[in-house]
């Protein structure tokens, strides 16, 4: 990507004394004037001459050079480097004549494609079997620097760390922020990531069902800069591109930003990678309309069609029609195909099983227009899951008034997720819920801190309208993902009940205890006698505090240099307001004088 030429800097450190002095041997241009930037993974070279250069020569040169010891050079000096830059510009203009980038990880690519451009026969037969066996089984990659891109962005797609690394550069480097990427299996702790309710210690099938001996692998993404960037910054460009890579082999990512000289990262983020089609039918699987709408879409895609979906009293309407710009000709194979178009949707709708939709009528319509009745070309009766068992009859909406906490928790994430494609893009605000004593704690977390007021008053407001089955308050809480401890927090009590955790109104302060309960499982199950404790120790507290300002307001009283305005008669015995004499109330008249 590149940057300003305008006042390009030379540092005077050593490092880049020895890669100029190098890059000018390897070039050929002992004459020529050299400048480096570095951004990033990036590292930006301008070179300066009296006369225009050749391209293909110099980057031929250079080329060969990295490929023999100089990419081992570059990165002693600049171990964060991905990819060179290489500007050319004769001296005086302000333009370069010519730009070219230089993938690190790809110079045997870049050789062939120097070569065959040079024309040089003996060179040509050298590297041709090198060419083919590169291309080997990659047909789209037969380009010039646009097939390089594809190929790193194949690599990424795969899991490659270093590709994933200059993927995320091409945007980070903007911001001078270089990349490290790392792969790290995590044993045992899948459970805890994919669920949006905390174990409870005291259900023993829980605890065993979370202890499996699963491993799941994290992507570790270390950024280094010369300063401490906003996280808002960098969270939602390295999650949206991120989760364009689609990397279904790691749950989630880690990103520690860390600035250059320190020994510990300045601040943490973590990035949900859960497919976006894994998300869908996580909301579809609860009834959610626009979910299923895109899931039925993509599976009616190869027909040119298009779903929308509508539901009423647990009737689920899908109107099957075709996607805007489609030819006549699509249009007409999408409607004649009918049995194969009913296959498509009803085999996934079964599967998937919506909570709370009872059956589903699919309409097959040649036009869907804005606020046009159509007739339709056909359409199909399909009863559903939820109309033969039960379990799966009742709404999220009811579930939740019962206190189902999975049913709260789709309900509350769609409520603070309103976009499903920002959702899809960034991962989306994700709830976790944990209740006791009573209390419903629910932490939200995304990439991008979520604002107290954007966030508590729309979830009180719902609990509220909600009403929970043995719900009493709601403690919120918000951070940005990868925080350890809350970054604000609200609380209302929906009912009166016994205090259990200090709080100031209007706002309720938690403990770190109550708060990492959220997090993490407790050691071991939270007793009645340890509630009483703490409890009785907050009363010996208050009580000390209390006969400290008995005593001080005493002493405040004797001095009569103020009175008490309770019409009660002081516990000390201390003379009313009514009952001091004509002298001494002058008294106090002189010294407030």
């Amino acid at each position: 990507m590149p940057v300003s030429l305008s006042n390009p800097t030379l540092s005077p450190n050593s490092s880049s004394a020895n890669v100029l002095s190098w890059l000018k041997e390897s070039m050929g241009l002992p004459g020529a004037e050299l400048h480096l930037k570095l951004r990033g993974n990036i590292l930006h070279v301008l070179c300066e001459t009296s006369a225009s250069l050749g391209q293909s020569a110099v980057l031929l040169k250079l080329v060969r050079s990295l490929l023999e010891d100089g990419a081992d050079r570059v990165r002693q000096h600049y171990p964060q480097v991905y990819q060179l830059y290489v500007y050319s510009r004769q001296t005086g203009n302000p333009t370069p004549d010519w730009t070219a980038p230089i993938y690190l990880n790809r110079l045997e690519r870049h050789l062939t494609q120097l070569v065959l451009e040079n024309q040089d026969e003996a060179d040509i037969k050298a590297t041709q079997s090198l060419l083919e066996q590169y291309t080997q089984g990659q047909p789209e990659l037969g380009g010039g620097s646009g097939a390089m891109v594809l190929s790193n962005l194949s690599l990424a797609r795969k899991g490659d760390p270093e590709a994933i690394a200059w993927y995320l550069s091409e945007t980070l480097s903007t911001l001078d922020v270089g990349v490290w990427v790392s792969i790290k299996a995590i044993p045992g702790t899948a459970h805890l990531h994919r669920m949006a309710i905390a174990i409870d210690d005291s259900d023993p099938a829980a605890e065993a069902a979370g202890d499996g001996d699963t491993t799941i692998s994290r992507l570790w993404i270390l950024c280094e800069a010369t300063y401490s960037p906003d996280p808002s910054l960098i969270a939602r460009p390295t999650a949206e591109r991120l989760r364009q890579l689609q990397l279904t082999q790691f749950k989630d990512a880690v990103l520690l930003l860390q600035v250059r000289g320190e020994s510990k990262p300045d601040w943490s983020l973590r990035i949900d990678l859960t497919p976006p089609e894994e998300m869908l039918r996580e909301w579809g699987r609860w009834g959610d309309t626009d979910a299923i709408a895109r899931l039925l879409s993509a599976a009616v895609a190869s027909w040119h069609l298009g779903v929308t979906a509508e539901l009423t009293n647990g009737t689920l309407h899908l109107i099957c029609s075709p996607q805007s710009g489609d030819h006549d000709t699509q249009q007409a194979e999408g409607l004649e195909a009918k049995d194969a178009v009913l296959e498509a949707l009803t085999t996934p709708l079964s599967d998937l099983a919506p909570q709370g939709i009872l059956r589903a009528v699919i309409y097959g319509q040649a036009q869907n227009l804005p606020g046009v009745t159509a007739t339709p070309a056909w359409v199909h009766y399909l009863d559903l899951p939820a109309a033969e068992h039960s379990a799966l009859a009742n709404t999220p909406e009811y579930l939740g008034q019962t206190g189902d906490l999975p049913a709260i928790a789709f309900l509350l994430t769609r409520l603070l997720n309103p976009s499903l494609d920002d959702r899809l893009a960034t991962g989306g605000q994700r709830v976790q819920l944990l209740q006791r004593d009573g209390l419903l704690h629910v932490m939200v977390d995304g990439p991008v801190a979520p604002r107290r007021r954007l966030v508590a008053p729309p979830i009180n407001e719902y609990l509220l309208s909600l009403s929970p089955v043995g719900v009493q308050g709601a403690r919120i809480y918000g951070r940005r993902s990868g925080q350890s401890q809350p970054a604000w927090t609200y609380g209302q009590d929906f009912l009166a009940r016994r205090r259990l955790v200090p709080e100031a109104t209007p706002e309720f302060t938690a403990s770190d205890a109550y708060v990492n309960e959220l997090l993490v499982r407790p050691d071991g199950p939270v007793t009645a006698a340890n509630l009483e404790a703490d409890f009785e120790a907050e009363l010996a507290l208050g009580q000390w505090v209390e006969d400290h300002l008995t005593q001080g307001r005493q002493l405040l009283l004797r001095s009569q240099l103020l009175t008490n305005i309770s019409p009660d008669t002081p516990r000390d015995g201390t003379d009313s307001l009514a009952q001091i004499g004509r002298s001494d109330g002058l008294k106090i008249a002189v010294v407030w004088a």
